[in-house]
């Protein structure tokens, strides 16, 4: 049995200082002794005591693997050259496209590496770039193939057993891929949630099967539950994308159409958990398909952009021009008006009859307010229960929805539909993650660095009130649990 943990370089700062009491506490259960970081921990994190305390106990390699900094391990770059694959770098970059995405005849580990390349390539492109050219892709595939090679190598170098990533997309879905590949037990991050990857399937930080939720005693927290969900109806969700979309305060009058279509990032990725059932590629063929059936609705539409997009760094106006003039020229049709985020989304989920979204929060604030809505990939409360949202697994199944009546009941859910769904969503929200636990918050991709230099004095100032629950939770998994939750979970399920 190996005795190496291999750690992945994608964390902040300050969530290096709680994986680092994770990993103590995983290491100890499963008699690891050694820990190889991807690459030289932030000098903020190696300063404080907590991880130094953890740190002395192992023996502890930092290693170099972007491609600027490789020459300094020259062994491990030999091992990283020699791994490389410039063959299948090659062939996967020139039959990448968007149809294979969705071709069932792949082999999983296949699937897996046509996501990454694509994923990258997209998250690198312009805003507005609808079809990526052969160019983007030929070098996208060579870095996810590098990417790869970095894991191939460091496997044969120190032969760990357990890798723990940052997250599941990009370059990493490519690694994540061939560990799973090579039997390497697997654990994720993603909003402050850990998470075991299975080998053959994906998991993901907010979806659990409902005979899970069954041991949180839901008639002990009913009342909690309630006082959650009216906060959320006062722009209060601990949610931050939920929060962010409470904020806008227009007034949504009675001329607003009542069905509305939520918009996500382009350029983030939608490939964290892959859904091989899904009738859509990715974010852009959705929206395509969506605007090309609504442009032939007898009633009127709302397209909501998403409220975070600027944070991230991407224009949606840009997106969204260009996708519209792809489809229409610029006889845009009179039906789909455009909302740049000036509703609050809980609002015009009061007002609308019918809500379609990729995935994310708004699936489930849509059914607490008691609207049936339409996803596209597996969603949290479409593995609670699948009666509660449309999931069309085909393109004719989806236009059907979309044309037919807003006004019909299979768009409305029960008073006790409603209820469970705000049961869900409570559970996601404050059970599922431990962000409170760590006094953590939501940073994005543009955010100034005040507000990481700020998040991260949050975090490092609770480090002795939650160092010791962080490595209960490595006990946890390392002795067979999947996944984290918070400290207050955690007391409801003893």
């Amino acid at each position: 049995m190996s005795r190496c943990i291999f750690i992945s370089n994608d964390f902040l700062p300050s969530q290096f200082l709680f994986i680092i009491s994770f990993i103590n506490g995983y290491a100890k259960q499963a008699n690891k002794t050694k820990l190889i970081f991807q690459s030289p921990l932030p000098e903020s994190v190696l300063i404080s005591e907590h991880v130094h305390k953890i740190l002395k106990k192992y023996e502890v390699v930092f290693l170099h693997t972007s491609l600027s900094d490789a020459w300094r391990n020259p062994r491990l770059l030999i091992k990283i050259l020699f791994s490389y694959r410039l063959i299948d770098a090659v062939l996967y970059g020139l039959r990448c496209s968007r149809k294979n995405l969705l071709d069932k005849d792949l082999s999983w580990y296949q699937c897996q590496i046509y996501h990454a390349i694509w994923d990258t390539a997209l998250r690198d492109c312009t805003d507005g770039t609808i079809d990526l050219s052969r160019f983007e892709l030929a070098r996208s595939s060579l870095r996810i193939h590098f990417a790869i090679a970095v894991a191939a190598a460091t496997l044969e170098e120190f032969s760990f057993d357990t890798y723990i990533v940052g997250h599941t997309v990009y370059s990493r879905r490519a690694q994540i891929a061939y560990l799973r590949d090579c039997g390497v037990e697997l654990i994720a991050h993603a909003s402050n949630v850990l998470y075991r990857l299975p080998k053959s399937y994906d998991a993901g930080w907010s979806i659990l099967k409902k005979i899970s939720y069954d041991s949180f005693r839901y008639n002990e927290i009913k009342e909690e539950v309630d006082i959650y969900w009216q906060k959320i109806l006062c722009g209060e969700s601990m949610y931050a994308d939920a929060k962010n979309a409470a904020n806008s305060k227009k007034r949504v009058e009675e001329d607003v159409p009542y069905n509305i279509v939520f918009l996500h990032i382009f350029r983030d990725s939608p490939f964290n958990m892959l859904d091989r059932s899904r009738a859509f590629a990715d974010y852009i063929h959705w929206i395509m398909e969506t605007l090309a059936v609504i442009s032939n609705s007898n009633e009127r539409w709302l397209i909501k952009l998403h409220p975070s997009a600027e944070r991230w760094g991407e224009n949606q106006d840009i997106w969204l021009s260009s996708i519209m003039r792809y489809l229409f020229g610029y006889d845009y049709p009179s039906n789909i008006l455009i909302d740049p985020s000036s509703y609050s989304n809980i609002d015009l989920l009061k007002h609308s009859r019918r809500v379609v979204t990729y995935r994310g929060s708004v699936h489930l604030e849509a059914a607490c307010l008691g609207i049936k809505p339409i996803t596209i990939v597996d969603t949290t409360l479409f593995n609670y229960d699948s009666r509660l949202v449309h999931k069309p697994l085909s393109v004719s199944e989806y236009k059907s929805l979309l044309l037919c009546s807003s006004s019909s009941d299979i768009f409305k859910l029960t008073t006790r539909d409603m209820q469970i769904s705000q049961y869900v969503l409570y559970c996601r929200d404050v059970l599922f993650t431990f962000r409170n636990d760590i006094r953590s918050f939501h940073l994005y991709k543009s955010d100034k660095l005040s507000a990481f230099q700020k998040e991260f004095a949050s975090v490092s100032g609770a480090h002795s009130t939650f160092c010791d629950f962080l490595g209960d939770i490595g006990t946890r998994m390392a002795s067979g649990e999947n996944r984290s939750f918070s400290k207050y979970a955690y007391s409801l399920l003893t």
